[in-house]
């Protein structure tokens, strides 16, 4: 699934965050996970055109979001999604070289580190 977000929508280049949701569910085998649902206003590459998206995150890790006075947290300059250690690591707030490089910032102001992403177009 990373692979596939990451063809259709890059880095996330001036995406806006519409929505955020963190909440506690049953899964199919009855056990309570914590989801993260992110609503999205995002470029596709793939079709050439901006799209509604839910990137929902199952099984949290970790989760961080500062919102900072007079700072937007919720257009994304470029965002930085991989699989690392073991988990799928989203950082909505990457630290940024000149060269186009992102790493990920441990004191980003927005990150998220679970077990699973799925991706609906809404």
């Amino acid at each position: 699934m990373i692979s596939t977000i990451l063809n259709d929508y890059k880095t996330f280049s001036d995406s806006v965050i519409n929505k955020i949701e963190f909440y506690d569910k049953k899964n199919d085998s009855g056990e309570w996970i914590e989801l993260t649902k992110i609503h999205l206003f995002s470029y596709n590459w793939s079709i050439d055109k901006f799209e509604s998206i839910i990137l929902t995150f199952e099984n949290i890790k970790e989760f961080r979001f500062i919102k900072q006075r007079k700072r937007s947290s919720t257009v994304i300059t470029d965002a930085l999604l991989k699989f690392e250690n073991g988990e799928i690591v989203f950082d909505f707030f990457p630290k940024q070289y000149s060269d186009s490089l992102l790493e990920i910032d441990p004191y980003s102001d927005f990150l998220i580190r679970c077990e699973k992403i799925y991706l609906e177009i809404i």
